[in-house]
């Protein structure tokens, strides 16, 4: 049997099963390698985990405040939940964030602020408050973040306070796939936090934490970034986010439909009492 080469030539069924071999080996080698981005020049390379924390950080010089609207997705024990948030927030720890139904109007409202966290269940008419720990958030949503950690994270920075953090026993290794800047961290309890970072932006790409045993407690992933501008300042924060906690069934998604940098907030924002004849419930 002969084979049309295209070209004017007759080539036989051993050459065209070399070149099976050899599309076969390209195709290995593309998927291997596809998508793997080039490690920056080693002048760029950050020496400890401590540089990126810094890094991290400094994007965040001049940004005080942002709004954000978002479409929530929850996947739980409870079931399925889809809804629309406005959250709005001040550095370092005041936050303020509303569902709303499909006409806009709150179905709950949450308000933390350095003194207390509370939660404003509208269609329950139940009021929770309690301090602004993350176990007490993890309480009355699906997020185990203290109130700081997560407007770091919002935009895009790292969920925990750096300062006075060890730094990791290796130096930051990079991860091709991701384009970004891989470490760990011990946060003194026992626990380890996995972090990813971009290279350039400094933006948190992915963070898992474990106990001492291993066992990964929760883990976020960040993705979609985009360049925003707000008053004397411009950074690049992700358009969506995705908080999974194996062990209580949790996997919620945010994709955000708009962020405002440094708008001007009344100051009652983050401050909220329950409404007359409400009992209140500690958490």
């Amino acid at each position: 049997m002969k084979v049309w080469s295209g070209r004017g030539r007759v080539s036989s069924p051993v050459w065209g099963g070399g070149w099976v071999v050899l599309v076969l080996l390209l195709v290995l080698f593309v998927v291997a390698c596809g998508g793997r981005q080039p490690a920056p020049p080693v002048s760029e390379h950050p020496a400890t985990s401590e540089d990126v924390l810094r890094a991290m950080e400094a994007r965040l010089d001049g940004v005080e405040r942002l709004r954000m609207r978002a479409v929530v997705e929850y996947y739980g024990e409870e079931g399925r939940a889809r809804v629309r948030q406005v959250l709005v927030a001040e550095r370092p720890d005041r936050l303020r964030a509303e569902t709303l139904s499909p006409f806009d109007a709150p179905l709950s409202v949450l308000v933390a602020n350095e003194h207390e966290l509370v939660l404003w269940d509208v269609g329950a008419e139940r009021f929770y408050r309690g301090q602004p720990t993350a176990r007490n958030v993890a309480r009355v949503v699906p997020i185990r973040l203290a109130p700081a950690d997560l407007v770091r994270v919002l935009l895009g920075g790292p969920p925990v306070e750096a300062e006075g953090l060890p730094e990791s026993d290796e130096a930051p290794r990079w991860d091709g796939r991701r384009g970004g800047w891989a470490f760990e961290l011990s946060l003194g309890d026992g626990s380890r936090l996995a972090l990813v970072v971009s290279h350039g932006s400094w933006m948190l790409q992915r963070a898992v934490l474990r106990d001492g045993d291993g066992v990964r407690l929760w883990e976020l992933r960040t993705g979609d970034p985009r360049v925003v501008e707000g008053e004397g300042v411009t950074i690049e924060v992700p358009g969506r986010f995705r908080f999974l906690m194996p062990a209580e069934g949790v996997d919620l998604s945010l994709s955000l439909e708009r962020v405002d940098l440094n708008p001007v907030f009344p100051p009652f924002l983050f401050e909220l009492d329950p409404p007359r004849g409400v009992e209140v419930t500690p958490l």
